[in-house]
């Protein structure tokens, strides 16, 4: 499913703070301890590469237990890999913007006015942790990259077989197609060997992304999750993102509606209706959604085709309202129980306003899209109506002592040094795995092959309560993966009387939580236990403990990052 306009902005930095409190880079693999049981397949490595051989584990910088190097914690880097000799061949030039000393890495950038009606719009943008005002992606690349070659430098958290990343910026000449052609062009010009699009956290640059893919260019940036998987398909290997995948949901959002499907409406806030089986009715946007791929996937999973598809234009927040009416009236008149919400949090508010006009109270299916499973947004519907909600998320619940966690950035700078970004954290984590995993011939064949060979990690691969992540078929979808996250969700319900921190944002406190079953538990493809009891106190919470972001419910023991760290010596 894809994220749109300010919906989606607004919530990039929320989701980013959510990854830094469970100890999870956006992008790449987390630090949330060794592999599990992936729930896909690894692929062949590149030559060279060596993931897990002898000589990797064999290595003082590698922890052989967890089999990946040390930073912020114990064995919390990636996988451990071959060791490189300094001054060893590495091929050289083995690709455009590869030399045998570096990788050109070049960053689009928005201007300042377009940054800050990006901010206007809900996005962050780089923070000066110094003055607390807003800083520079100029400024938040050095101070990331300075981390990184810290920890390589320090404790050979990575391996670049002789290589390091340098950045040059390109600045938009405007967000209009001809504006971002233009730009593309100015980009491969220089050629780079990996683009970063960062011209919008939440939204990327779409016409950008694409002129780039086309000079085949990797280009890592969030207008790839607009894609359909048959379009990106188009792009690959050169189309890669930190962000969540849209295509993955639809198969989980099926894979779930087949443990419910065929069973009695008993969560109906009308009485008349929990006796009867289940009738879907489906709520999708206009454009965005493969609807075809969606029921194909019902078909395959057993899920009862629903009786009635609504839609709404997601660009036209005015009419969404009378929309709503319509929509809910449809769902009324043809014996709707159940109601499918692949919907933005804001139409879903109208269409539980117009529910209780229509004196209609059915079961409403949450899916997560867009975020909706956010606290913050679900506290604003009608609450009798939200109190029948139930379904799967995407955010994970509250953590408990998640200041316990530090994310790599702060672990070398601390809080009051540096400039911060949300979305920093995952583009470093895939420029450098990128680099590592691709092993010494650093090509862009070799970087899809590398990341393809690395294990998924996280969330139902390893039963963590973090995001799943990794590439390829390592997270056992039917095509390959090229995006961060997305790939695996809870099982939750909707509380109204309980008060407390947000899920996404501790901070933000407030009556009314979603309820999160089995502690947690993240399920993949295929893996959802059937007859859940949602609505059930006994066998719900609503927070967490940090113990369980960490495999095996046992935190690795700290990896101080050194007396000369800017955190430690406070300048």
């Amino acid at each position: 499913m894809v994220s749109t306009t300010a919906s989606r902005a607004r919530f990039v930095a929320i989701l980013a703070t959510l990854a830094l409190v469970t100890g999870l880079a956006a992008a790449g693999i987390p630090p949330a301890g060794a592999a599990g049981t992936a729930t896909g397949k690894t692929g062949a490595q590149p030559k060279g590469q060596g993931l897990g051989s002898k000589a990797a584990l064999a290595q003082t910088t590698c922890d052989k237990a967890l089999g990946r190097t040390n930073l912020v914690n114990v064995g919390t880097g990636p996988f451990c890999v071959n060791p490189w000799k300094d001054g060893a061949n590495n091929g050289g030039a083995t690709a455009s913007g590869v030399t045998k000393d570096e990788v050109k890495v070049v960053v689009y950038i928005p201007t300042a006015a377009d940054l800050a009606a990006q901010r206007q719009r809900g996005g962050s943008g780089p923070i000066n942790q110094v003055t607390g005002a807003f800083g520079s992606w100029q400024d938040n690349f050095r101070d990331f990259d300075t981390v990184y070659q810290y920890a390589i430098k320090t404790f050979g958290s990575y391996q670049t077989w002789g290589r390091h990343p340098v950045y040059e910026y390109v600045e938009a000449s405007g967000s209009d197609e001809a504006a971002q052609r233009a730009d593309a062009l100015a980009v491969i010009a220089k050629k780079p060997f990996i683009v970063i699009d960062a011209y919008d956290q939440g939204l990327g640059a779409p016409v950008f992304e694409s002129e780039i893919a086309k000079a085949k260019i990797i280009v890592n940036g969030a207008a790839a999750t607009s894609l359909t998987q048959a379009d990106l398909s188009k792009q690959a290997p050169y189309r890669w993102a930190t962000q969540s995948d849209s295509t993955a949901s639809l198969f989980l959002v099926s894979s779930f509606l087949s443990t419910v499907s065929g069973g009695k409406a008993q969560y109906a806030g009308d009485t008349s209706l929990q006796g009867k089986t289940r009738v879907f009715g489906l709520v999708t946007p206009q454009t965005g959604v493969d609807v075809d791929l969606l029921k194909a996937d019902f078909k395959k999973d057993g899920v009862t085709a629903p009786v009635v598809e609504v839609t709404y234009d997601a660009t036209n927040t005015a009419s969404f309202d009378e929309v709503a009416k319509t929509n809910i009236a449809k769902m009324q008149s043809a014996g709707v129980t159940s109601v499918i919400l692949i919907a933005t949090q804001t139409m879903i508010k109208s269409m539980m306003a117009a529910a209780t006009s229509n004196n209609f109270k059915p079961e409403w299916l949450e899916t997560g899209y867009q975020f909706s499973d956010y606290d913050g947004y679900v506290r604003t519907w009608d609450q009798d109506q939200a109190s029948h909600a139930f379904g799967i998320g995407v955010l994970n619940p509250l953590v408990t002592n998640a200041s316990a966690t530090t994310g790599n950035f702060q672990w070398y700078w601390g809080t009051k040094q540096g400039v911060i970004s949300s979305t920093g954290s995952g583009w470093f984590a895939f420029i450098y795995n990128a680099i590592q995993y691709a092993g010494p011939t650093l090509t862009v064949a070799n970087v899809q092959k590398g990341l393809f060979s690395v294990p998924a990690v996280g969330g139902a691969s390893d039963g963590t309560v973090t995001f799943q992540t990794g590439y390829g078929r390592t997270v056992g979808l039917p095509y390959d993966e090229y995006f961060g996250l997305g790939t695996d969700v809870e099982m939750i319900w909707y509380n109204p009387n309980i008060t407390g921190g947000a899920n996404a944002v501790a901070s933000a406190v407030g009556k009314g939580k979603w309820m999160y079953l089995n502690n947690g538990k993240r399920f993949s493809f295929g893996s959802f236990p059937k007859g859940a009891k949602f609505f059930d106190l006994t066998s719900s919470v609503d927070q967490v403990p940090l113990s369980s972001t960490y495999i095996g419910g046992v935190a690795p023991g700290a990896n101080p990052c050194g007396a000369s760290c800017p955190v430690t010596t406070g300048g």
